[in-house]
């Protein structure tokens, strides 16, 4: 009975150590499976990382190309905003070449306009801060129209091809001559406003 008993002994042992085994070979699987497990979560982590860096530098490029367009549009709309500028002054000088009577008159009006708006923007000196813009757009307004004045009046030139009448260019040539003196006001950079 001893000799069943040690090898019952034996092949219990046996079985033991082919639990043992398999135990150990499952825990090795399972390691490598929570190991697989875990690398692929890392890739996947990797590229959701890199998916959303390829979206940001998408959307950076995207706002980038948009700015450069819209600087783009606001070149090519300030070119002809000033080619159209440069236009409206060519066909202004024209109209002021052209010495007749009608410059005179029209000289006449800006005079006027000139006189009214400084005498708006004079009475308006004292206006609260709310109400500057409007007053500030009669300053430039005014400034306007004296450069235009004095446009006109400096493109007159000297009457050696007597397209004046003899009473006109008098009349021009004082006019010239009062233009030129001390005391015209630039609103520019000098606004009227008296602080309380």
């Amino acid at each position: 009975m001893r000799k069943i008993f040690g090898k019952e002994k034996i092949r219990l042992q046996q079985q033991v150590e082919e639990l043992q085994r398999v135990n150990q070979i499952s825990q090795d699987r399972i390691q490598r499976e929570r190991e697989e497990a875990r690398q692929r979560e890392e890739a996947q982590e990797r590229i959701a990382k890199i998916n959303l860096d390829q979206q940001r530098l998408a959307l950076e490029a995207s706002y980038e190309q948009k700015e450069r367009d819209e600087k783009m549009r606001k070149d090519r709309e300030e070119k002809a905003a000033k080619r159209q500028a440069k236009v409206r002054e060519n066909m202004r000088m024209e109209k002021f070449r052209m010495t007749s009577p009608d410059s005179l008159r029209r000289l006449r009006q800006l005079m006027r306009r000139k006189y009214e708006l400084d005498l708006a923007i004079w009475s308006d000196r004292k206006c609260r801060l709310p109400d500057r813009p409007y007053v500030e757009a009669d300053m430039e307004e005014a400034d306007s129209v004296l450069h235009e004045i004095l446009t006109a009046v400096s493109s007159w030139g000297d009457n050696s091809d007597n397209q004046w009448q003899k009473h006109e260019w008098e009349m021009a040539s004082e006019i010239y001559a009062r233009l030129q003196e001390e005391g015209k006001r630039w609103w520019h950079n000098n606004p009227p406003y008296e602080e309380d």
